[in-house]
């Protein structure tokens, strides 16, 4: 939105569980949060007749989501505990547990 003036009504939250309650409790309101944060409440707003689901999402068919990213100043040096814990989420069980908390996995074992 550049420099433009939201609405003076606009309410700025600091993290998703905080956009989810507000939105959850707040006739009208929208706002941005993860597939795992949908729910009966908090509905997904459909884009250009598409609507967000795993499918969708993963296929980049539907226009607004996002990768998630790990940052590291360099690459983690192979047998630290800092690869581990980057490379965990490429595993099995990493992607079970992404899975779990209503994300998208990266792959499917």
């Amino acid at each position: 939105m550049g420099k433009d003036k939201m609405f003076d009504k606009v309410e700025y939250v600091n993290a998703t569980p905080n956009a989810h309650a507000r939105v959850q409790t707040t006739p009208g309101a929208i706002g941005y949060v993860g597939l795992g944060f949908v729910d009966a409440s908090v509905k997904a707003v459909p884009v250009d007749g598409i609507t967000a689901t795993r499918k969708t999402i993963a296929s980049g068919v539907y226009p607004i989501s996002r990768p998630l990213f790990l940052f590291t100043n360099g690459y983690p040096e192979l047998g630290t505990t800092l690869h581990a814990y980057c490379t965990f989420f490429l595993t099995e069980k990493g992607q079970e547990i992404i899975e779990a908390k209503g994300f998208i996995p990266l792959t499917s074992y």
